[in-house]
């Protein structure tokens, strides 16, 4: 009798082990889990239905007629729960998604797939909660797979401006946002703008962008909101509300010389005085898309202000499009080549169309001829520069003269050369 159950036993381990061969054969073993599990089970009740009847003779004609009516009851009190695990099964033999996949429900339901069960699935959103979505609930939703044929996820942001700003410039202006983003992917068709509505409270834009992964979706999503913020503004073109109606006129007005500098993470230090008078000696720049400011190698003659506009820069030792830096309005560059002498470290090309100013050393020799204390101003906004340069590795920087009179000697022959030139 013993070993009449054993042999029972043993074959059906091996039938289960057969099975959950067959069913994971080429597949991940934790999408297919409920299907094997579901199979096992169901054998291994058949041999205990078989086992009392040929091995302990005893009839089961009654004992099936109980269970099945027992059955009946366990599948009215557990409806819920038999439908997701059937559901399971379908969307497991489906395989919609895979573990690790971001997907989307139509409830608006989103994150990552880190777990398959019985029962439901385990989702990891972009705030990093555990959202568990019913099986069943899966089975008859929407499902947006995002990781699939990439892992490529994309999203939306809506912005209304004022209904005067002509729309080729708002989307120049919003290319060029889209430009200086870092975090989101450039490749062909996946950033584009579209012009939703034109009414009396505004214009609507919508902005479509890609991340690269779902990982990146919160930085590249806070990127862009950052710089079309910030393109905005320096262009002059302000927000508007729905439903109500701006009472002030469109003016197109760009930030003046000194609100740049003002504004700008190298000059802010400079006092008020400072900056007036550098203001009045910087002339206005205009870049079409894909001219060059400066290459890598050039003399440095000025140094330059973005007003509007994105500008990429090639390191010099680096001469590929994959290693470079955007810079956008209220930045400058060229700053610490005209002030040291050494020649520009990057090659410098407007990505769209730029409006800028830029300083001569000639203007700036000026300028410090009539006011000395601006050299030490400079001294310490230079070095600060160098400094955030260096720890961004964006240049090979030449290290500046630690000593105050090493930087004043530089603006000296600034100065002789001048002269000279006069």
């Amino acid at each position: 009798m013993a070993m009449s159950v054993a042999a029972w036993w043993t074959g059906t381990r091996a039938l289960i082990i057969l099975v959950r061969i067959i069913v994971n054969r080429k597949n991940d073993h934790n999408e297919v889990r409920i299907l094997s599990d579901v199979l096992s089970g169901l054998i291994f009740a058949s041999f205990v239905v078989l086992a009392i009847s040929f091995l302990c003779e005893v009839p089961v004609k009654g004992l099936v007629a109980t269970s099945g009516i027992v059955a009946i009851v366990i599948g009215l009190a557990l409806q819920s729960t038999l439908s997701d695990l059937f559901s399971g099964i379908a969307v497991g033999i489906e395989k919609p998604y895979r573990l690790g996949d971001v997907i989307s429900l139509d409830s608006g339901v989103s994150g990552r797939v880190v777990q398959v069960n019985w029962r439901s699935i385990h989702l990891q959103g972009s705030d990093h909660n555990l959202i568990i979505v019913p099986n069943n609930l899966v089975a008859k939703a929407q499902l947006i797979n995002r990781s699939l044929p990439t892992p490529m996820t994309s999203q939306t942001l809506d912005i209304r401006v004022h209904p005067a700003v002509p729309v080729e410039r708002v989307i120049n202006v919003l290319k060029a946002a889209l430009h200086g983003c870092h975090h989101i992917s450039h490749a062909p068709s996946a950033s584009y703008i579209d012009c939703l509505t034109l009414a009396g409270d505004g214009t609507v834009f919508r902005i479509s962008f890609s991340a690269v992964s779902y990982g990146h979706l919160v930085d590249a999503r806070t990127e862009v909101f950052s710089q079309v913020q910030r393109h905005l503004f320096h262009s002059g073109i302000p927000l508007t509300v729905k439903e109500l109606y701006p009472q002030e006129e469109w003016t197109a007005r760009l930030l003046s010389p000194a609100e740049l500098l003002t504004r700008s993470e190298l000059f802010c230090s400079l006092s008020v005085a400072s900056r007036e008078k550098i203001a009045r000696v910087m002339q206005t720049i205009e870049l079409r898309e894909g001219q060059f400011l400066f290459q890598a190698g050039d003399a440095p003659k000025s140094l330059f202000i973005i007003a509007s506009g994105t500008v990429k820069t090639i390191p010099q030792k680096r001469m590929n499009e994959e290693t470079h830096y955007i810079l956008g309005p209220g930045e400058s560059l060229g700053v610490v080549a005209l002030i040291t002498g050494h020649p520009y470290n990057v090659t410098a090309r407007a990505l769209s169309v730029v409006h800028g100013f830029q300083l001569d050393a000639a203007h700036l020799a000026e300028v410090i001829d009539e006011s000395p204390e601006l050299a030490k101003e400079l001294e310490i906004s230079v070095k600060n520069a160098i400094e955030v340069m260096a720890k961004a590795e964006q240049a090979d920087v030449a290290k500046m003269n630690n000593s105050s009179q090493g930087f004043l000697d530089r603006l000296k022959k600034m100065l002789v050369k001048k002269g000279a030139s006069e």
